[in-house]
């Protein structure tokens, strides 16, 4: 992975410069102007990188592949909770590696491969408090969630289900540690979250962690946009259309026309779901192929087989994925795996994930996170379909 060039460019140029302002105290900014539209977390951990070892993205690129290895490791972990069977603990790990994009990704200075990592952190912590609830782990369990959600700012909706999801484990324990360890989760999730929150309201006038979130939901739910990104979301005031602005319809255009980032945003909020609405079931085309192109990295409008060999592999693999996670869940549910907490939380996260990618499928890293919540519900239903019921050991 270490001979993959790692331009930086693009998104990357942009991680690697605002990390660097950061590094200098400059806060979270490029180019002089404060960052609206992207998350914080991933500058922050390039911030860390170069303020140990310098600016060079040879740097981050060995931290990353490390951090590989790692998810490798505890994949492997969390599965032998499960079964004893070889070849079912390396299946997650198995499709991990056959997945090049997810490991090029790792090389390059782009926030996916931290997410991932972070999400493996995630369930492997939730899964050691489910068997030994302690302090320690709920803490920080809870900081790695909160690092995860500025990262990923969608998570922030899996705040309450993960909060009940530890909850009801000690109810069920007949623990009376919920009186202490819910509201340290809390206080901890708090004190990651909000001061990016007060960030977006000082800055940008709105309690929030990223600023594109509308204009990325009214792209990806458009007809005529095909679902792809194709609206300027940053904070220039719009005074005249342009080409990127084209294809809005007047009405639109006139309600965003010298607004503030945070009043746009909001704005496209408002008209995607009106086009959820609008739309009904003519949109279902427009859907799958958000899903495909997450899923199955399909670009439309190619014959198949005149892509790459390397895409047609993506694609099959993305295919077989579907089709595991599928039956998988199936035997879950059949065998009543669903009253493991641990399981119930990644099917939760996964279904979250998936119906998202509807709704929103620009490109096939956008669904990293989703790969491996499904590859380790993949060996879980192998293991539920082997065995009565699934029981953590």
């Amino acid at each position: 992975m270490l001979g993959i060039h790692n331009p930086v460019e693009g998104d990357a140029h942009f991680y690697f410069q605002s990390a660097i302002s950061i590094v200098n105290g400059n806060g979270f900014y490029y180019l002089g102007n404060p960052v609206a539209t992207f998350p914080i977390g991933y500058p922050l951990f390039l911030s860390v990188i170069i303020f140990l070892f310098g600016e060079s993205a040879v740097y981050v690129s060995i931290v990353q592949i490390i951090a590989g290895l790692v998810i490798i490791f505890l994949l492997t972990k969390i599965i032998k909770n499960y079964t004893d069977k070889v070849y079912i603990i390396m299946l997650p790990s198995l499709l991990y590696v056959l997945n090049y994009k997810m490991m090029s990704f790792n090389s390059l200075t782009m926030s996916e491969s931290f997410a991932v990592f972070l999400l493996v952190l995630v369930i492997y912590f939730f899964q050691m408090y489910l068997k030994n609830s302690n302090t320690i782990t709920v803490a920080i369990l809870s900081v790695v969630f909160g690092l995860l959600i500025i990262t990923k700012p969608t998570y922030l909706y899996l705040v309450i289900p993960f909060e009940v999801f530890i909850l009801f484990h000690l109810i069920k324990q007949k623990n009376r540690r919920f009186l202490i360890d819910i509201p340290l989760s809390l206080l901890l999730l708090f004190l990651i979250i909000y001061p990016v929150m007060k960030r977006g309201h000082d800055l940008f006038g709105g309690y929030k962690i990223v600023f594109q979130g509308g204009g990325v939901l009214f792209c990806a739910t458009n007809l005529e946009t095909d679902g792809m990104l194709a609206v300027r979301i940053d904070d220039f005031v719009v005074t005249e259309r342009d080409n990127e602005h084209s294809f809005l319809t007047e009405e639109v255009f006139q309600r965003i026309k010298y607004k503030r980032i945070n009043e746009k945003d909001d704005i496209y909020k408002e008209e995607a779901i009106k086009n959820i609405k609008r739309n009904g079931f003519s949109a279902v085309p427009l859907y799958l192929k958000n899903f495909s192109r997450i899923m199955f990295g399909h670009p439309y409008g190619r014959p198949f087989l005149s892509r790459q060999p390397v895409l047609i592999y993506y694609y099959f693999l993305g295919v077989f994925c579907v089709i595991a996670f599928l039956i998988s869940l199936f035997y879950i549910i059949k065998r009543k795996g669903y009253k493991d907490f641990f399981i119930l939380m990644l099917v939760l996260f996964a279904l979250f994930n998936l119906t998202f990618h509807f709704l929103v499928g620009f490109d096939p890293r956008y669904g990293f996170t989703t790969y491996i919540l499904i590859y380790l519900i993949i060996p879980l239903g192998f293991s539920s379909a082997a065995n009565k019921n699934p029981v953590v050991k």
